[in-house]
């Protein structure tokens, strides 16, 4: 027989229509003498065949049919096995012994095959979950108390343990679902990193010990597989709650791929400058240009060779860099090619790659191309080496802060279920068309805007006695008011730079400031103040430059000149977000770009929108929208007499409030029972009264509960969790607002 089938027992004739094996074997004398029967003809076919090395270790595995029935009535009868059948019983076990398997069923009749039998292997931890509303005791089979198992709790017990476990027990509490098991998938020779993913620290239960593993907010232990098997993990992981990786996963190298990537554009670069020199000069011949050019493929292959050592993140980085490469030729083509092309056909280029002799003209020439294109492409290649495989770091930063602004928000599983939406919009790679449009137009721009301020054209000067003359900007104001453009544009780059911020929204913005600059600076170049005498003079130079980086003194300037003609007044914003404490020129220029142009548009804009895209430092956000909510209840009143705004009574206010040192909303609400029991004056009193109904009105404001969660984490942080499935109710009784504290914005 190729395996026992329970159907092959009955006789011929008899129909199968038995479909559970397990109840096969019933109680019945039909059902007995059938079984009887058909054993008897299986025994005879079994005895005329050579058995080969399943042959029975002992003649007492063929049993007689009397010594079966004998066996049948002894067990209906006492229940019990003695030592010659639970050795026949093991033996049963054994794959292929067709033999035991029909012996061990005929003296079992009444035992079905039990599904819920474990092998427990060694060097194997399992969980085992009591599921009843008492305590369960393993013990041994010879009555030895091994372990004990809580009411509803779980415990990790190793393999070896479990063995030594009364099996007929352990197989019972299983099969009636009084406990179950599960195999851990963790190693005890291998170190894992445990990560917590809340805000809160927590304590994993050890499984024999009161001290559990500690795990900071937001941090991480390196423990081994043995320790960790010796600790209540797994509830803390099916919660989300902690993170277990290996330890020894490796690192990636990136500097590999960062070096193919500047082959890539040394490479771009040498070709757009030697093919044009080879066809239009013979400067540069062809076999050295596909010489430098096999060295740099062969220094490529060499370095992908290097990151080989993970083929497949290999690939994937490999990939990306050249999913970059359109765009980063374009823009040599615009930052290069553009004033290559303007200096050879009207920057004398052709007489100076004719000329024989490399003299002072042709070297400040040379000089004033080269400044011209690494100018013009600075800002387009900090982009693209803006590290974009920082991503998942910078987004996995987001989802902490999350968790510690979002008041409904606990875990980093419900961060990224409710945020990554969001992330994956703002989070653009700058593959696309129009992305790659907007770098190559601000390119061409500023390489306008270069060329026309140094003036690389015309005859070379013949008079120049140092490199320094052929870099004296042309003296007027369009050159200026471009200069204080550039100088606020390189600033505003590095500063993204380094905050992980460069969008393509950063390159539109740069186009439209330069346009904006030059508008404005010929705009106010005409006015009556700057035209009656040379721009030395009246200063127009350094207005221009000014305007450059303030493109709002421009437009003062012209308001003014609009007053004197037309004598009618200009409306000024009260609610400018200068009167907020650290907002700078930068971070206001951040903040126009999405859109808030005061303080109201800040108090009202949605932070976690803010935070994603502006990169402006978590803290310091939260604490412009603490200002802003505050300024934005007392109110900047504006004396219509002088047009001077802040003169009102609310502005008054604002400075009582600073001279306490309550300069956001929070402060003000912490501190509304101390304010309540100050005693003062009748008008202190008054004063009092009308802070208290603004504190009231603060509590309604749609941001304000994100504020408070904030501010709350530096007392609550040293509250710690020891229970996962209490884990959130810990957490909402350690908000701002109690249990029942939840977000008004989503």
């Amino acid at each position: 027989l190729a395996s026992p089938d329970p159907q092959a027992f009955r006789p011929a004739g008899e129909p199968k229509n038995v479909q559970n094996p397990g109840i096969y074997y019933g109680n019945s004398s039909r059902d007995n003498v059938l079984m009887e029967e058909s054993m008897k003809r299986q025994l005879q076919a079994v005895a005329n065949k050579p058995l080969g090395n399943i042959q029975p270790k002992s003649t007492q595995l063929t049993p007689t049919l009397k010594q079966i029935r004998k066996k049948q009535t002894r067990k209906r009868q006492t229940h019990k096995k003695n030592t010659e059948q639970a050795n026949i019983g093991q033996t049963s076990k054994q794959p292929g012994n067709i033999l035991s398997l029909i012996r061990d069923k005929a003296l079992n009749p009444d035992k079905a095959p039990n599904p819920n039998e474990q092998n427990w292997l060694t060097g194997t931890s399992y969980r085992i979950r009591n599921r009843t509303d008492e305590d369960i005791s393993l013990k041994s089979d010879k009555n030895v108390l091994l372990e004990t198992i809580d009411a509803n709790s779980a415990k990790t017990i190793n393999g070896e343990r479990l063995q030594q476990v009364d099996q007929e027990l352990l197989n019972k509490y299983i099969g009636t679902n009084k406990i179950s098991c599960k195999t851990l998938e963790r190693e005890q020779n291998i170190e894992y990193i445990v990560s917590n993913l809340t805000a809160k620290r927590i304590s994993i239960k050890h499984n024999h010990f009161s001290t559990g593993l500690f795990l900071p907010a937001f941090g991480s232990r390196t423990i081994s597989g043995k320790t960790l098997l010796e600790h209540d993990y797994t509830d803390w992981e099916n919660q989300g709650l902690i993170k277990i990786e290996p330890a020894h996963t490796i690192s990636e190298d990136n500097s590999a791929y960062g070096i193919f990537g500047l082959l890539i554009v040394a490479l771009g670069l040498f070709l757009l400058v030697s093919i044009p020199m080879a066809i239009f000069t013979k400067v540069i011949s062809w076999e050295t240009i596909g010489i430098v050019a096999s060295i740099a493929f062969v220094l490529m292959i060499f370095s992908v060779a290097l990151a080989g050592r993970n083929l497949r993140s290999g690939m994937g980085n490999l990939i990306g860099w050249l999913k970059f490469l359109p765009g980063i030729l374009l823009v040599l083509a615009s930052g290069v090619g553009l004033p290559v092309l303007i200096v050879y056909f009207f920057g004398d280029g052709k007489s100076l790659m004719a000329s024989q002799t490399f003299e002072l003209g042709s070297l400040g020439r040379l000089m004033q191309l080269s400044f011209v294109s690494i100018a013009a492409m600075l800002p387009a290649f900090l982009f693209y080496l803006f590290g974009r495989q920082q991503v998942e770091e910078q987004k996995e930063n987001f989802y902490r802060e999350a968790m510690l602004l979002d008041p409904n928000v606990w875990s980093d599983n419900e961060a990224k279920n409710k945020y990554e939406p969001l992330l994956n919009t703002v989070f653009d790679t700058g593959n696309s068309p129009f992305s790659v449009l907007l770098l190559v137009i601000s390119t061409a721009l500023l390489v306008m805007g270069w060329i026309i301020t140094i003036s690389p054209i015309g005859l070379v000067r013949q008079d120049a006695t140092s490199l320094i003359d052929f870099f004296t900007p042309v003296q007027t104001p369009f050159t200026f008011g471009f200069l204080g453009a550039y100088f606020f544009t390189i600033n505003m780059i590095y500063r993204r730079y380094v905050r992980a911020d460069l969008t393509t929204k950063t390159y539109a913005y740069i186009t439209m400031r330069l346009l904006v600059t030059l508008i404005l600076v010929w705009t106010v170049d005409s006015l009556p103040q700057f035209s009656s005498s040379s721009a030395l003079e009246t200063g127009a130079f350094v207005v221009a430059f000014i305007i450059g980086i303030f493109p709002e003194t421009g437009l003062a300037l012209i308001q003014d000149q609009f007053k004197l003609i037309t004598k009618q007044k200009t409306e000024q914003d009260s609610f400018s977000l200068t009167h907020l404490e650290g907002m700078n020129l930068y971070d206001r220029t951040r903040l126009l770009e999405e859109g808030i142009e005061n303080i109201e548009n800040l108090a009202h804009h949605n932070l976690m929108e803010l935070i994603a895209r502006t990169r402006i430092p978590t803290p310091r956000l939260v604490d412009l929208f603490d200002q802003s909510i505050l300024y934005l209840h007392l109110g900047l009143e504006t004396d219509r007499d002088d047009q001077k705004p802040g003169n009102g009574e609310n502005n008054d206010l604002r400075k009582f409030l600073k001279t306490l040192g309550i300069r956001t909303a929070t402060d003000l609400l912490k501190c509304q029972d101390v304010l309540n029991s100050y005693l003062g004056t009748e008008k202190d009193q008054a004063t009092l009264r009308r802070l208290d109904v603004i504190a009231n009105t603060l509590k309604d404001d749609e941001w304000l509960n994100y504020v408070q969660n904030w501010r709350s984490y530096s007392s609550s942080q040293k509250q710690t969790v020891d229970d996962p499935y209490h884990f959130y109710e810990a957490v909402s009784e350690s908000s701002p607002e109690g249990p029942a504290y939840t977000g008004a914005a989503g």
